[in-house]
């Protein structure tokens, strides 16, 4: 579609550039609209502000790179079915644009809560200019501005205006008072204090429109698993308060309940603005780690917190003009109201972030004293978190194994299909209640799983009567996001007709159905054969869906569907995923007649035969970038096919992509010489690789020394591999300083070789080896020599996780036992070969009391009850 720009009266329209980086918007170059329209701008950096661009009154911004840098030449991101306007500031007023400009256009309607946020700033900034020119037209006339003015300009009428400004000025008079006893004349005092206002101001809107970068970031369903807004407040506000003292302070992290317009409901009588959940939080484990990781973050949310925002939808009042109370009952007084506590936590809060930043600088040896331009690196890509970085953040959380879901808050979707996570009654204001609890019932009566929080449904029918009550109340309600769906019956066309009606109907973003491999009952096959599984590709055409993984398809799917029609709209896709079937030359038409509309596609996973990944990569979309997974063979995280180019076979697609590659994987297929070839080739210059997973079929020893070749060029994080007198060359080119899981099978005659190859190769680093995960398999009982090199391996490494399978009689499972390090290890699995010389309970008194171990799995050893209970206890699952 195309994207539409207006200067005063005239519209144009300029088609958009499709962005190879995964995730990011269409643009337009800058030039080229400024081109279409005649307007001629400077083109270097130091005039940034001369020509802007607006929906509305919001301002948009250029699209910048991974590192938060602009692209050059500039590009402004599309806004499809909107009609971008080109503002062009006049010549007086260009040069004195501040950036408070960005506060006051936050948002397109203001409510009422909001206003005085946006007031009181705009007065901050006229009572700056009307100050600067008194102070300009006195010093013209010859005279020296009375020293009250210069006071008030600092700390006067301009700090009373706005609690905002409170905290950028109250320091302002004694940095005068420095100055001029300094000796510095008065003309230089004017100028250090209107130089000191404006970095108070340019302060203000930078934190500001690092709130708006947040609150507007839209996630996808897949991503969004965890609530993406919180801050941290004491523990406890007490007077001995020492925010220096950076171990001894206890913080607790509190979710914030993302309400807004698209919670309310007709007639709606409780407050709509975001607060905090209603929830006790979460202690904060590793805090110096932490916030060190989200401490940008923080600081902005709590800033917002403090000094109130109205942004796309979303009012944060101030917090000085809420209710003060000591407990709040209900959920409007929750709202509208703050404990004492809160309100003087969220300044410590601030003073703690301010202190923890500040050590950090000393400790680099650098200055701590904070300019605005060093607030703006400091807050460089805070845009709001990635989803590594909320998955990342429950590992630094206090918290119950109950806990189904974040902060009591509930997942939702608005009505544009944004993600949101609210308390329980913004939830009940966005959904009916009765029907959410009618599928409720259903599902737990049918044995499956309904977790209300996330939105979630995981359920395994086994008959046409269930799935039709489910689909029925299903269809009903809208409150389900993410549905996990097992048919576990022979279904016919009709039993799928009916599961794509209820979809359809429903706001389901993310589906995973799973068909068992079912083709159907033989009784009306010939009836539905060429259109049985049409209603399955119909499904991924609803706007809703943007993740749909299909398993356990009948192998000879695509045999059973019609062509899809030209008109069939894929866009709605970010993720598709299909399991094993023929890709039969329809099979390979009908994928192509998808891929041709999925252009926002960004992560696709297919089990594909080796011999038919070339013809399935010969129909990916042309000029987009895609991540793309066949399974058992390659993973390739950025694949961008150009525009004609086609490929004959795997070893092609490995010498075109292999440089960018990250995760290969020919478990299945072995190391053959035209593979080893292609990769060996491909990585001659450089190498991303970071999983490699290597077979024994087919290796021969020109394949094994070439693989080395690769595995000495490359960064790799996790190898897993079979080792035989061919392979075992790779053992020595391992970069242990950047390896962290390894999964060896020992297939050589000579037990002891590779292992003792791989203790010497281990043994030339000086640097200590990080290996999180080690895990041993040989076929045979390992001869003494060995397994000694075992133990001496086992006892140089400190593990997350180690798996030790070998035939090992009772002695040496004890001296295995006596070898690890179980300061970081959560997970031991060893394998007794029916040995039983050694007693169970032998066994699990051989671990530590205060071990980390999480997860304790004997194989073939006899387990009772008691002895599972007896390490439950000691906080170890105990399994066989």
């Amino acid at each position: 579609m195309a994207q539409a720009f207006s200067f005063g009266d005239v519209v144009e329209y300029l088609e958009p550039i499709s962005s190879a980086i995964a995730g990011e918007s269409d643009y337009v170059f800058m030039d080229e609209v400024l081109e279409v329209f005649g307007i001629i701008t400077p083109k270097d950096d130091n005039h940034p502000r001369l020509c802007g661009f607006k929906v509305g009154v919001v301002r948009v911004p250029f699209l910048r790179d991974g590192n938060n840098i602009m692209y050059n030449p500039r590009r402004i991101p599309c806004r499809p079915g909107q009609t971008i306007n080109i503002t062009m500031p006049t010549a007086s007023h260009a040069s004195e644009v501040s950036s408070i400009e960005t506060i006051s256009q936050l948002s397109i309607s203001e409510p009422l809560q909001a206003t005085s946020v946006r007031k009181s700033t705009i007065q901050l900034q006229e009572e700056l200019k009307t100050s600067s020119e008194t102070v300009e037209i006195a010093t013209l006339s010859g005279k020296k501005p009375d020293a009250t003015i210069i006071q008030s300009m600092a700390t006067g009428t301009l700090a009373h205006k706005s609690d905002r400004a409170d905290i950028e000025f109250e320091l302002l008079g004694h940095k005068i008072d420095k100055i001029q006893l300094q000796g510095d004349t008065t003309q230089k005092l004017i100028e250090k204090v209107l130089t000191m206002q404006r970095e108070a101001l340019d302060r203000l809107a930078l934190v500001q429109s690092k709130a708006e970068a947040i609150l507007v970031q839209n996630y996808e369903l897949l991503e969004y698993t965890i609530p993406r807004l919180f801050i941290v407040l004491p523990d406890t506000t007490s007077s001995l308060w020492m925010p220096s003292q950076l171990l001894q302070t206890k913080f607790r992290l509190h979710f914030i309940c993302e309400c807004g317009e698209h919670t309310k409901s007709n007639g709606s009588k409780i407050p709509h603005h975001l607060h905090l959940a209603i929830h006790e939080g979460y202690v904060i484990r590793k805090p110096t780690e932490f916030f060190a990781k989200y401490g940008p973050f923080l600081l902005v949310m709590l800033e917002m917190i403090k000094f109130g925002a109205s942004i796309a939808g979303y009012v944060v009042p101030v917090l000085s003009t809420l209710k003060v109370a000591e407990i709040t009952d209900n959920i409007k007084d929750k709202c509208d109201s703050v404990t004492t506590q809160m309100v003087d936590g969220v300044d410590k809060s601030i003073e703690y972030l301010q202190e923890f930043r500040d050590k950090q600088m000393i400790d680099e040896g650098l200055d701590p004293s904070l300019t605005t331009g060093d607030l703006a690196q400091y807050l460089t890509g805070v845009e709001g978190l990635e989803g590594v970085d909320l998955r990342q953040l429950e590992t630094y959380l206090d918290k119950s194994t109950t806990d189904r879901a974040l902060g009591n808050l509930f997942r939702m979707t608005t009505k544009t299909g944004r993600v949101k996570w609210v308390c329980r009654d913004h939830y009940r204001e966005g959904y009916q209640e009765s029907s959410v609890q009618k599928v409720k019932d259903i599902v737990v009566s049918t044995g499956g799983d309904f977790d209300e929080q996330l939105a979630k449904i995981t359920i395994v029918l086994r008959s046409s009567v269930a799935a039709e009550e489910l689909f029925t109340a299903m269809a009903r309600s809208k409150g389900i996001l993410e549905l996990d769906l097992d048919l576990d019956w022979n279904q016919t066309n009709d039993d799928l007709v009916k599961l794509k009606a209820m979809i359809l109907k429903s706001n389901i973003a993310v589906l995973r159905l799973n068909l068992n491999s079912f083709t159907g009952p033989a009784l009306g096959i010939n009836f539905t054969a060429s259109r049985r599984y049409d209603p399955i590709f119909e499904i991924g055409r609803h706007p809703s869906l943007t993740s749909f993984e299909l398993l356990g398809p009948p192998v000879d799917i695509f045999k059973r569907v019609r062509s899809i029609p030209k008109e069939a709209d894929y866009s709605g896709l970010r993720h598709l995923s299909i399991g094993p079937c023929e890709y039969s030359p329809k099979g390979v038409a009908l994928l192509k007649s998808v891929f041709s509309s999925a252009h926002n596609l960004s992560n696709l996973i297919l089990d594909v035969p080796i011999e038919e990944v070339a013809s399935v990569y010969n129909i990916l979309p042309e000029q987009q970038t895609c991540a793309v997974e066949f399974v058992g063979c390659i993973r390739i995280k950025a694949l961008f096919r150009e525009q004609g180019n086609v490929l004959q076979d795997f070893p092609q697609l490995i010498e075109v992509f292999g440089p960018m590659v990250e995760d290969l994987d020919i478990g299945q297929y072995g190391l053959s010489d035209d593979i080893a070839i292609a990769w060996d080739n491909a990585t001659s210059m450089s190498s991303k690789l970071k999983e490699l997973v290597i077979g024994q079929q087919q290796s021969t020893a020109s394949s094994g020394q070439m693989m080395s070749w690769v595995v000495a060029r490359s960064l790799l994080q996790k190898l897993s591999f079979v080792c035989d007198e061919h392979i075992i060359v790779i053992i020595g080119s391992i970069q242990w300083q950047y390896l962290r899981h390894l999964d060896f099978s020992n297939r050589m005659r000579d037990m002891s070789a590779p292992l003792r190859l791989m203790l010497d190769s281990m043994a030339r680093y000086s640097q200590p080896i990080e290996l999180e995960s080690f895990v041993y398999v040989s076929m045979e009982r390992d001869d003494d020599g060995a397994f000694d090199v075992v133990l001496q391996i086992v006892r140089q490494l400190s593990l997350c996780r180690l798996e030790v399978s070998v035939g090992m009689n009772g002695d040496q499972i004890t001296l295995l036992l006596e070898s690890i390090d179980y300061s970081r290890l959560k997970y031991l699995q060893v394998y007794t070969n029916g040995v039983y010389s050694l007693t169970t309970q032998g066994l699990l008194d051989a671990v530590p009391d205060r071990a980390a171990l999480e997860t304790y799995v004997i194989s073939t050893a006899p387990i009772s009850a008691e002895n599972i209970d007896q390490m439950r206890k000691r906080g170890i699952e105990l399994r066989n």
